[in-house]
């Protein structure tokens, strides 16, 4: 698997401030070959039954086995407050959806798919500062619960999550005054 991120940031003239574009996509899935090879996950299999963990916690990325995921940012920084959208993407388990043997009626209708756009803001001061930030996750056939395949369907089981963070800290030092 790998991670690769980017972060891009750049003054904006005749101002105090700064545009930043960040990305990342990871990736933890096994490659195609591997997918008509009897070896199973390389995180569980008949060589390795309790597969890559410690303690039953998977060693990798957060998004666990046989996964992918994209992530996008796009912020204005000014020296006391900043604001910032991103959007992400995550797909579940393909290791799991690849062997599985689902009827090929359901096509490519039956990822476990989660999209996660958001927004965050920052407001600081020589007292401290408050930031939020504000994501609307939608998880799309959550657990590969659909029945009835592409054209009908009735039988998925989606999640939706929405979710506000606030921070407060104050007289932190390194921050902008």
């Amino acid at each position: 698997g790998y991670t690769l991120g980017l972060q891009w940031a750049r003054p904006i003239r005749r101002r105090d401030a700064t545009v930043r574009l960040q990305g990342e996509l990871t990736s933890v899935e096994q490659s195609p070959t591997y997918r008509d090879r009897p070896i199973g996950s390389f995180y569980t299999s008949r060589r390795v039954i309790q597969g890559y963990t410690q303690r039953g916690e998977s060693l990798a990325a957060a998004i666990g086995p046989g996964a992918s995921s994209q992530w996008v940012a796009a912020d204005y920084l000014e020296p006391s407050w900043s604001f910032g959208v991103f959007a992400g993407r995550i797909r579940w388990n393909e290791d799991t959806r690849s062997t599985a043997n689902f009827p090929a009626y359901q096509g490519y209708c039956i990822h476990d798919v989660s999209i996660f756009p958001g927004a965050r803001a920052r407001a600081g001061s020589r007292f401290g500062y408050v930031s939020a930030e504000v994501t609307f996750g939608n998880r799309l056939n959550s657990f590969f619960q659909v029945q009835s395949g592409c054209i009908d369907q009735n039988s998925v089981l989606d999640i939706r999550n929405r979710t506000l963070s606030v921070t407060v800290g104050t007289f932190t030092p390194g921050r902008s005054r």
